[in-house]
Parts: structure tokens; C-alpha cells; sequence
């Protein structure tokens, strides 16, 4: 069954293994419990990309201010978003 949900986890997967692989390990960080995490450049590549997909599949659910804020950083980099205005 298809969930957004289950795309915002492929995604942070695949940024992970992604920057895992570039740096070499470097960008993963591990706390006091072993839990892993992306470094703060890496987490924000991976957060321009989750707000992106979350602009385009609620662009019902959510205020065109929202959907211009959840934007922002996709737009900085690669352009508009297919999404309706």
C-alpha cells in the first residue's frame, strides 16, 4: 500500500546511504545510544527534499504560504516545484 509516509522513509534511506558512501562514513553521526544520524549539511540536503515532496503531496492539505515555505529550499537550488499555484 502506498503511503507518503513510506516515501519520506525511502528518501532519508537514500540520502543516508548516499552520504555514507561520499564521505566515506563521515557524515554519520552516532549519540551516546548508538542511534545514527546525518550530519547538519547532509540533514539539511535531506530535509530540502522531504519539505519538497511534502509541498507537492499536500499541496491540498496546506496554505499557499505553507506550501511556499515548505518550497523555499528546493527552489533556492533546482527551480518551482511542479505544483499548483
Amino acid at each position: 500500500m502506498f503511503t507518503y509516509n513510506n516515501v519520506f522513509k525511502i528518501i532519508y534511506s537514500q540520502v543516508f546511504e548516499k552520504a555514507n558512501e561520499i564521505t566515506g562514513g563521515q557524515a554519520i553521526l552516532s549519540d551516546d545510544e548508538g542511534n545514527l544520524s546525518l550530519d547538519d549539511e547532509w540533514s539539511k540536503t535531506c530535509n530540502s527534499y522531504l519539505c519538497a515532496v511534502m509541498a507537492i503531496a499536500y499541496q491540498e492539505k496546506y496554505s499557499s504560504e505553507e506550501i511556499a515555505l515548505l518550497s523555499k529550499a528546493w527552489g533556492t537550488v533546482y527551480g518551482n516545484l511542479p505544483i499548483k499555484a
